[in-house]
């Protein structure tokens, strides 16, 4: 895959609808912490509010088209350090798309935001994404045992860290398996190709 095919871009409002759609379905929804459905004034006003909270909100696209969301919270300047997370809104993705995904964003959290160290809260129960974040090079910290609710039952919080020195270490590697992907001149077509009608049906879903 071509990384210089996609890019990581500032969100703006006329990008919630989208966001609201991803954020909902049930594939997104089932790996976040908080699992509950969002309103979309909601939505507005966690957007309104980013910068006061120190964060930063990116949207990950392929051949300009959305397909993620990556965010930077609890932004600490005098540290050097932030809390990240990033996701897969559209499930039609090979898994080289996660990937490329996380190079950018821990990329920009280094360089752009000058990061020293980078983290990421997780459900023990969600040990697909803590594979896939070891695989980024990030290491376990601590774990908060029974530390918060979900569907009736309390679940151990585990939290991972990166950081510049690791991570520095690790990107090489990273982008070359990004790059050997053989699928990768089908994804943009694709996109391309589903592009009216993901609008349709993001469209339908929103009324």
């Amino acid at each position: 895959m071509k990384i210089e095919d996609s890019q990581l871009r500032p969100i703006n409002k006329e990008d919630l609808k989208t966001v609201l759609h991803w954020r909902n379905t049930k594939h997104v929804r089932s790996s976040m912490i908080s699992n509950r459905f969002v309103a979309l004034d909601e939505l507005t006003e966690w957007y309104d509010t980013l910068a006061q909270k120190e964060a930063l909100c990116l949207l990950f696209e392929i051949g300009r088209i959305p397909v993620g969301l990556s965010t930077f919270s609890h932004i600490n300047q005098l540290h050097d350090t932030a809390l990240c997370s990033f996701y897969l809104g559209r499930i039609d993705l090979p898994d080289s798309c996660s990937l490329l995904q996380a190079y950018l964003s821990l990329n920009y959290g280094f360089q752009n935001l000058h990061l020293r160290k980078t983290s990421r809260k997780l459900s023990s129960s969600h040990q697909k994404e803590i594979s896939f974040l070891r695989k980024l090079g990030f290491v376990q910290e601590g774990c908060l045992r029974k530390h918060y609710q979900r569907q009736g039952q309390y679940e151990d919080l585990i939290i991972l860290s990166l950081f510049n020195e690791q991570w520095k270490q690790k990107r090489s590697e990273i982008r070359k398996e990004i790059q050997n992907d053989k699928h990768s001149h089908r994804i943009i077509a694709n996109l391309q190709k589903g592009r009216s009608n993901f609008q349709i049906n993001l469209t339908e879903n929103t009324h």
